[in-house]
């Protein structure tokens, strides 16, 4: 059984409205608490300080690196957790979402050997528990939101496929509601005009 436009809106309605603007700042800011409590406590020392010994020998060779400061660190996670956050809740689909996701963990983890080779150790346990953070508070929302790219995307292929939206059904109805009186008064008239013929074989 296919779903009719107007069983796709029902379906659509009965999922709450989201916002972007609200998620992406709950979200964003979700993700860069829970990072910055964590670091903040010291949580996050280990896993950082497991990455710099992993680095120490074959890149920094025994020397002392420049460190990205703490300000830097949770400056670089609020613009990654409020970037993935609105790209995430803007892109309609699990699995750009996804993708989304796991691209930014990726280059998290790449910046730590990128920016090695220039002497700086970037520590990026900071970085990666906000993008994780954010990434699944934003899937969370999406999966119980109607966000505004979902509803622009379940209408597109409607439209390609020629098939009218509710708004274009109403339309429809309501001009023909107004052409069927006019339609009806246009047959009584012809049905109950005289007959030009048969007045002639009268005469």
């Amino acid at each position: 059984m296919q779903s009719t436009p107007m069983a796709l809106n029902r379906h659509k309605h009965s999922t709450t409205a989201g916002s972007l603007e609200v998620s992406t700042l709950l979200c964003g800011t979700l993700g860069l608490l829970v990072s910055g409590v964590l670091y903040w406590i010291g949580l996050l020392g280990k896993g950082d300080l497991g990455v710099f010994h992993l680095l120490s020998q074959p890149v920094f060779q025994g020397a002392v690196p420049s460190q990205l400061s703490a300000p830097i660190l949770f400056l670089l996670t609020a613009v990654f957790c409020f970037g993935l956050a609105f790209a995430v809740l803007d892109s309609p689909g699990a699995w750009r979402r996804v993708v989304l996701g796991l691209t930014l963990l990726v280059l998290v983890i790449a910046m730590v050997p990128t920016l090695a080779v220039w002497d700086i150790y970037f520590p990026p346990m900071m970085c990666l528990v906000g993008v994780f953070w954010t990434w699944f508070v934003g899937m969370i929302y999406a999966g119980h939101h109607s966000m505004p790219c979902d509803q622009v995307s379940s209408l597109e292929p409607l439209a390609e496929t020629g098939i009218p939206i509710q708004d274009s059904n109403i339309e429809v109805v309501e001009r023909k509601a107004d052409e069927e009186p006019e339609k009806t008064q246009v047959d009584l008239e012809a049905k109950y005009q005289p007959n030009p013929s048969s007045n002639n074989g009268q005469s």
